[in-house]
């Protein structure tokens, strides 16, 4: 910034300088009566001002051209950087866009990520119902089993009640019958349930990899962005400097 206003109060004091050197030299013309190129005085002293001007004009420009690059890269390459600047505008455009889609991508994973979480808590739930009711009737089934041994041992000592112990050991017997049915029909169920958290645990896993493929996606767009937002910046300053 200082040797900003050094350059301007440069400029400004040789202008002056040139200004009053041109004056001086255009009244001492008019004076002298002199003639530059066969012109009249008064045309000669205007003619000298004219080319004060343009040697104040010349020099300044020079000044400028050469102690600011960017001032020059902003004169000469104007066109240039408003092609460079529209580009990055219609890019980042584009990346904004991308980015806007990849978020609603990310959020509809994020969706069926929770919507098969859930469906996995339930899944697991209604497992450990299963097993539990598999672990009861298993006991049921042994309970049944003991008693059915027990039964079978005290026939030989109980001749008279062996009818009614028959009787009994065949309702005991279809209940077993019923109660492995349903054991069987459990367990079936209960692979089921396993094959179908197996099938949901995959799932989930591969949306949380596809969820962090996006949001690695997001965040090299993010970068490409802030790189497209340094040239745009770097742009606005070159034209800024060229309109002051």
């Amino acid at each position: 910034m200082t040797s900003a206003y050094v350059l301007i109060a440069a400029v400004l004091v040789l202008g002056a300088l040139l200004a009053v050197a041109g004056d001086r030299i255009g009244t001492k013309v008019g004076k002298a009566r002199l003639r530059i190129f066969n012109l009249r005085p008064r045309n000669s002293a205007t003619l000298i001002t004219i080319l004060t001007g343009t040697v104040i004009a010349a020099s300044t420009l020079g000044i400028l051209f050469a102690t600011s690059k960017s001032l020059r890269q902003g004169i000469f390459r104007l066109d240039d950087i408003l092609d460079q600047l529209r580009t990055a505008q219609a890019e980042l455009n584009s990346l904004s866009t991308e980015k806007a889609q990849v978020e609603q991508s990310l959020d509809r994973v994020s969706q069926e990520k929770r919507s098969v979480e859930r469906g996995l808590d339930q899944v697991q739930i209604r497992y450990q119902k299963a097993t539990e009711q598999a672990k009861q009737l298993q006991g049921e089934i042994n309970k049944l089993r003991q008693q059915r041994e027990t039964l079978l041992q005290q026939i030989p000592q109980l001749q008279a009640q062996v009818r009614q112990r028959d009787r009994r050991i065949a309702e005991q017997g279809r209940s077993l019958r019923e109660q492995q049915g349903r054991l069987s029909q459990l367990r079936v169920q209960r692979n089921e349930l396993e094959l179908q958290r197996n099938t949901l645990s995959q799932l989930r896993d591969r949306l949380q990899s596809q969820r962090n493929q996006l949001k690695e996606d997001i965040r090299q767009r993010d970068d490409k962005i802030r790189k497209l937002d340094d040239t745009i910046n770097q742009s606005e300053v070159a034209l800024q400097e060229k309109e002051e």
